[in-house]
């Protein structure tokens, strides 16, 4: 089984939320945040200061999380920045699905 890295910068609601699931799943989404989107590309979670990352909450951190491969091949890859990173981009009926296919522990990598 292959496994892609994700990242997504997280405010402090999801934040809470993530630690309540016992990091390993999701919130559904909001509606004024209906799309979630993981940066697959960590170099670009390093060019950016977290500041300039931030949700509406406020970013408290960036994390990391582990996905079945196959199971983003579903989903449309969208380029960003002038190709600068890419990013996976989720409807919010697809939270649960992305939830049953994260492997291990949702871990933050940054603040």
């Amino acid at each position: 089984m292959e496994l892609q890295t994700l990242y997504r910068p997280v405010g402090s609601n999801e934040l809470a939320w993530i630690i309540r699931s016992g990091w390993t799943r999701f919130p559904a989404r909001l509606i004024k945040e209906p799309v979630f989107y993981p940066i697959i590309d960590d170099a670009f979670i390093a060019q950016k200061p977290v500041q300039k990352l931030r949700h509406a909450d406020r970013a408290a951190c960036i994390i990391r999380f582990h996905v079945i491969k196959d199971y983003l091949s579903k989903h449309a890859v969208n380029h960003v920045d002038a190709d600068m990173h890419t990013e996976v981009h989720l409807s919010p009926d697809a939270i649960d699905e992305l939830n049953n296919n994260i492997i291990g522990l949702i871990e933050i990598t940054g603040i």
